[in-house]
């Protein structure tokens, strides 16, 4: 834990992403989640894995055709892990007091109007 402490916050982000992304693939490998038969690739996995969780909607394979349902369920939550990843890491983003990387304060930027 006093690891996590002496981290940043975007390091503390990137850390969770990649746990997630690497647990995603690390489920999507397993025999149970392929359908018999096929030989999925483990760089076909990983970026099935990353593409889900960064929601960029991109895959290798059809993963109808190569992911059980199981996989296809393990897909869907990686999805909707990264869907929600996206506005929880914004919001308080935009709150924070904190300056940011340009050097203004971020409520500069949430007062004005657009």
């Amino acid at each position: 834990m006093k690891y996590l402490e002496r981290q940043s916050p975007a390091r503390i982000i990137a850390i969770g992403f990649l746990a997630v992304i690497l647990t995603g693939f690390s489920l999507l490998m397993l025999p149970v989640c392929v359908k018999p038969g096929v030989r999925l690739h483990y760089v076909d996995a990983l970026f099935t894995s990353t593409s889900a969780v960064c929601v960029t909607g991109l895959i290798a394979v059809d993963t109808a055709d190569t992911y059980t349902a199981l996989g296809q369920t393990v897909v869907a939550l990686l999805i909707q892990i990264g869907g929600l990843g996206v506005p929880s890491k914004e919001l308080p983003a935009m709150r924070s007091p904190t300056p940011s990387i340009t050097g203004f304060p971020r409520r500069h930027f949430t007062r004005q109007p657009l």
